[in-house]
């Protein structure tokens, strides 16, 4: 069946939890080991996750083998998990109200999600489940979005940033997989959910985060400086202070101090504060952003 996953469009407004202030959003890490990459023949052999609120506290941790009704096969080489081993295991089904009541109003996360997604929405045709929320955050692609021309894989990213070392076994990987979406909110600092998953949207036209379009659209109102965190893809991320003179759809006009005027696109800005300090703006100017300013 075809996936539907976060890179198809946004949340929809009346999905009401990506909205809301981040603050008071639980979200769940998953991960799931399959007998194979086939997502029409292969099945889910383990699955576990856990549940957090939004600043880090622990709700509910699970982890599981799983009867997959077929032989492992091939994929043993990777995960260590053989049919001797998944022969009493509990079945899918019999996990799905422990899964269900730890999804709940939760975000879910993981990395190169759209993976489990795609085999959790198998398993809930098979009515082995019921269908996992459509959208979803992608820790591989929010790192991509702030370490841009690093290794994005979990085990790269784990070394790079000294964090739990994944091991191609379900719990392992969500350890892994919590710290390194800790250390990606940190370097986000995101308002709310959907933040995050304009953050990860890669493909297409750039897009502007919510929280850092209304820090630098009051900015230019109030001609105050702000602080921003700014990445330009294969270079390091820079802390600066912007004077922002205009902003137009995804992107912003002004002077970025000690670099001279520029033109940043909204979508690399990885977070911006208001500062205190306030500025004059050119007295004349011709703006690159075709407006009158």
């Amino acid at each position: 069946m075809p996936v539907t996953t976060s890179s198809e469009g946004p949340p929809s407004a009346d999905d009401t939890i990506w909205d809301r202030p981040w603050v008071e959003v639980d979200h769940v890490v998953l991960d799931l080991e399959t007998t194979g990459n086939d997502v029409a023949s292969a099945r889910i052999c383990e699955i576990a996750w856990e549940r957090r609120d939004a600043r880090g506290r622990t709700i509910d941790r699970f982890e599981s083998l799983v009867h997959a009704e077929v032989p492992v096969g091939v994929s043993q080489a990777i995960h260590g998990i053989d049919d001797a081993m998944l022969a009493p295991a509990p079945t899918l089904r019999s996990i799905a109200a422990r899964l269900r009541e730890a999804l709940g109003s939760a975000i879910l996360v993981g990395h190169r999600i759209a993976y489990d997604v795609s085999f959790l929405s198998a398993a809930a045709e098979r009515g082995e489940l019921e269908p996992p929320r459509v959208h979803a955050l992608d820790t591989k692609k929010l790192a991509q979005r702030v370490t841009h021309g690093v290794t994005t894989s979990l085990a790269g990213l784990a070394e790079l940033w000294d964090l739990p070392r994944p091991s191609h076994r379900a719990l392992p990987d969500v350890i892994a997989t919590v710290a390194l979406f800790d250390r990606l909110l940190d370097e986000l600092r995101p308002s709310t959910a959907r933040d995050l998953w304009v953050a990860q949207s890669l493909d297409g036209p750039a897009l502007i985060r919510d929280d850092v379009r209304d820090v630098i659209t009051r900015a230019v109102a109030m001609r105050r400086v702000v602080r921003v965190r700014y990445r330009v893809p294969g270079r390091a991320a820079m802390d600066a202070e912007l004077e922002p003179w205009a902003i137009v759809g995804a992107h912003v006009e002004g002077m970025l101090v000690t670099k001279g005027r520029r033109v940043l696109r909204g979508d690399r800005i990885l977070r911006a504060e208001l500062g205190e300090r306030s500025f004059v703006p050119p007295t004349r100017w011709t703006s690159s952003l075709a407006i009158t300013p």
